[in-house]
């Protein structure tokens, strides 16, 4: 390989790592940003739904099950029972996820057992587990004081 080719080689994967390490602090980021915005506080709440067909029935606003401040402290570990099946939920060191479940595919992609939750910028977590047969959300939201 000729010293030319090894500099643009070079110049490339340093512009290369430049831009990835800006992409995901800027991606870290985002969420403490919006709280900052808004000037609010992480909740995670747990929801059920109606359930047709392995969904969630449409125009369902959902019954709170659980919510509480999303902070490190939080631990909790419940079955939660449905009509559809159970889902064992754990909170704890600021991680939410699905410990166990009767789903007829909880480990499928996207399945409730394949996600997690925490309350800190993590960049490959998501903003909510659904375990659709079973018709349970978890979810964080935001709250400022007029919530």
């Amino acid at each position: 390989m000729s010293k030319e080719k090894k500099t643009i080689l070079i110049t490339s994967l340093i512009i290369f790592i430049i831009v990835l390490i800006s992409l995901i602090i800027m991606v870290l980021g985002l969420r403490d940003n919006f709280k900052q915005k808004h000037n609010g506080t992480l909740y995670i709440v747990i929801k059920q739904y109606e359930v047709i067909d392995e969904h969630f029935k449409k125009d369902d606003e959902g019954i709170i099950l659980f919510e509480a401040p999303f902070t490190d402290e939080l631990v909790y570990e419940e079955k939660i029972k449905t009509k559809y099946g159970y889902n064992v939920v754990t909170i704890k060191n600021g991680k939410a996820y699905v410990k166990e479940a009767d789903c007829p595919h909880p480990h499928a992609l996207n399945g409730c057992m394949s996600n997690y939750i925490t309350n800190d910028n993590n960049f490959l977590d998501t903003a909510l587990i659904r375990c659709m047969p079973h018709g349970i959300q978890i979810g964080w939201e935001v709250r400022t004081n007029e919530d």
